[in-house]
């Protein structure tokens, strides 16, 4: 999956990442896709914000898809809430005037990363 922006997949030539470093890499392109669109919002440029939000569903669209409830347990059906979550809150999230919804999904992603981050290492 190529998530040009904030991508998700290494430079041509570079080594393949692994699955942990993936996730990690999506997290970091969804957290860079709504402090853009904060950032445009607030710059009253709402529809370079809504591209940056419409990335960043389309990765946590991926994320979901990609969780496998049979081997991930209780783990996986609690990524899929949280993942549904922020969907259901990206919806209409530029009308969001003062930022504090941007804010709320950038620390609920930021917190995700560093979880796998520790298991990365």
């Amino acid at each position: 999956m190529d998530f040009k922006e904030g991508t998700c997949v290494g430079a041509p030539g570079s080594e393949a990442p692994g699955p942990l470093q993936l996730v990690v890499m999506c997290y970091d392109a969804v957290i860079g896709d709504l402090r853009q669109a904060k950032g445009f919002q607030q710059g009253g440029s709402v529809e370079e914000a809504r591209g940056k939000v419409l990335h960043a569903q389309d990765v946590v669209t991926e994320l979901l898809v990609g969780l496998d409830y049979e081997q991930g347990g209780a783990l996986a059906q609690n990524l899929g809430r949280i993942y549904n979550y922020m969907l259901r809150r990206m919806i209409g999230i530029t009308g969001d005037e003062n930022g504090e919804l941007y804010d709320e999904l950038i620390a609920i992603m930021e917190g995700l990363k560093t979880s796998w981050e520790q298991i990365q290492t």
